[in-house]
């Protein structure tokens, strides 16, 4: 099994007038200076020399230099980013995208990453090409090295990593088919966008869905329907979430969740193939009598709901072919792809 990781840091990363997010890296960085709330952190290794040599691991003691991964940054205060890509039939689907968007959640946390977008891609068709990944799963990753610790280290190494594993499916085999269940009956709502940086695909962004959904699963659901601070619909765990509601396709505004790229796919059919989709506040109400639900994600794929808490629902027309245009255009199929043109993320 190969992985790519990062060497000594190799060039600048964006010009000037790049945008991110709609905003110009150089306003990025005068609001950076401005509140003082992002720090690049260093991209060279850091000379600061850890106080002890010794530590206690797993029920022994245990030599400090041989373990300085427990002294990452990342791993006591949450401070990485992540994606997650899809490969169908050995190729990358959204990889550029993907790559853009770790690079801007980078930024967003003060991570400075020596790597740009084309360096990036190339490393994960390379692990793509050593690995021999057919139907496979990508995870790059980016975090604060050590050994400084405490809230704001100023002498880390920014480390990059991008892993490799099989992952068919995320759930059950009929899944797909059948749908899947999720509850309101949880213990955690989405911070709004004034408290947790929606935006930022962040790995400290995911205790409250790890939570949400092990609450869940304990009472015999597949997965968690998290709501806003005011009650309305949000998302699942690790997806965006659709619905049919008096004959539209509907989705919640993306204000205190990750605007997922296949969640803009299935927006971009939907308005290529279908009758297009309206971004708004969904309620727990409207879900209710809707006749269609479904869920959007890399790792969720197209997969229909089955049920909300007491209210069961059918797979419906929408959704199977929104699921079948989303994976003929993630085969490579070039009729979706001409006809995504014009709504391309």
């Amino acid at each position: 099994m190969y992985f790519f990781l990062s060497p000594a840091c190799i060039s600048a990363l964006y010009p000037p007038n790049e945008v991110i997010d709609g905003m110009k890296a150089s306003k990025c960085r005068d609001v950076r200076q401005k509140y003082h709330i992002l720090y690049p952190y260093n991209q060279k290794k850091s000379d600061v020399k850890m106080n002890k040599e010794i530590l206690w691991l797993d029920g022994e003691l245990a030599d400090s230099r041989a373990n300085q991964n427990l002294f990452d940054h990342a791993l006591h205060y949450g401070t990485g980013v992540f994606e997650g890509i899809r490969v169908y039939s050995g190729k990358p689907f959204l990889l550029e995208a993907h790559m853009v968007r770790l690079l801007a959640s980078a930024r967003s946390i003060g991570l400075e990453c020596p790597f740009g977008v084309d360096t990036l891609a190339a490393g994960a068709l390379r692990l793509i090409e050593e690995n021999r990944c057919r139907d496979s799963y990508l995870r790059p990753l980016m975090w604060v090295g050590g050994p400084q610790l405490g809230i704001l280290p100023r002498e880390n190494a920014a480390r990059t990593a991008i892993l490799a594993w099989d992952w068919p499916r995320l759930f059950d085999a009929d899944a797909a088919d059948l749908g899947i269940t999720v509850t309101t009956d949880v213990p955690f709502r989405r911070p709004p966008a004034n408290v947790y940086p929606a935006g930022v695909k962040a790995t400290a962004g995911y205790m409250t869905a790890m939570l949400n959904r092990r609450a869940a699963v304990s009472r015999g659901f597949d997965d968690a329907l998290q709501l806003d601070l005011e009650g309305n619909v949000a998302e699942v765990t690790g997806a965006n979430i659709f619905a049919v509601v008096d004959g539209a396709l509907v989705t919640p505004a993306p204000t205190c969740f990750l605007n997922g790229l296949t969640r803009q796919t299935i927006i971009a059919l939907a308005k290529a193939v279908g009758n297009g989709c309206i971004e708004r506040t969904v309620t727990v109400d409207e879900l209710s009598r809707a006749e269609e639900v479904f869920v959007t994600g890399t790792a969720y794929e197209i997969l229909p709901i089955r049920r909300v808490d007491d209210r069961k629902y059918q797979v419906g027309q929408v959704t199977k072919r929104l699921r079948e245009a989303f994976f003929a255009l993630s085969s490579g199929s070039d009729v979706i792809s001409t006809a995504l043109e014009e709504y391309s993320i």
